[in-house]
């Protein structure tokens, strides 16, 4: 009977639950700095991704509209109304495509906006983002064949100093770069990486 009582009443002692949960916290605290580190580099590698998405798309709109179509960086947030005004900046954090598009009710090209995405979005709070970018001009025009009209590549890098230095430069970070070549290539690709032969080399 009264070992009986006793394995009913078998569990942790109050010391032995302070030791866990002292234990757990040192764990938690080695690994909270990697996972922000960790969320740094996603944001990045995130809005590389939507950068890369969205030179690819303005290229083929370009071939599928038959009509000149241009990918710009911009530091105003674009809409309706400012589209056609709006130019070009080498760290635009905000984007449009735009495209000199046939209007069959007029009869004529017309100035028309594709898509936009403002720096805001996404970011957690208007008009914020640790993510910044610099790029050769910030504007790429893409002809009907999928080739642009720029004089050399574009060249967009994509940084984050709020999370430190790029891996290039002894950093933290993971920083992106999106080259489009002058015959309309597109990819994505990461600057840190020297390995020949390597896909992921700038």
């Amino acid at each position: 009977m009264l070992s009986a009582r006793r394995r009913r009443q078998r569990g942790f002692t109050l010391i032995e639950l302070m030791i866990g949960v002292a234990l757990l916290a040192f764990v938690l605290m080695l690994g909270v700095p990697a996972f922000g580190t960790f969320l740094q580099n996603q944001k990045l590698r995130d809005n590389a991704a939507v950068t890369l998405a969205a030179v690819q798309f303005a290229r083929a709109e370009a071939i599928r509209l038959n009509a000149n179509v241009e990918f710009l960086l911009t530091d105003d947030t674009p809409n309706l109304g400012n589209f056609t005004a709006l130019g070009e900046s080498a760290t635009g954090k905000n984007f449009l495509i735009r495209g000199n598009v046939y209007n069959p009710a007029s009869g004529q090209n017309q100035m028309t906006m594709l898509t936009m995405k403002s720096a805001a979005e996404g970011s957690g709070s208007p008009g914020t983002t640790n993510v910044e970018v610099l790029a050769t001009t910030g504007r790429v025009v893409f002809t009907p064949l999928g080739s642009t009209t720029n004089a050399a590549d574009e060249v967009i890098q994509i940084t984050n100093p709020a999370g430190g230095e790029c891996k290039a430069a002894g950093g933290p970070m993971r920083c992106m770069n999106v080259v489009v070549t002058r015959g309309g290539q597109v990819r994505m690709c990461d600057p840190a990486v020297n390995a020949a032969g390597d896909t992921r080399r700038c």
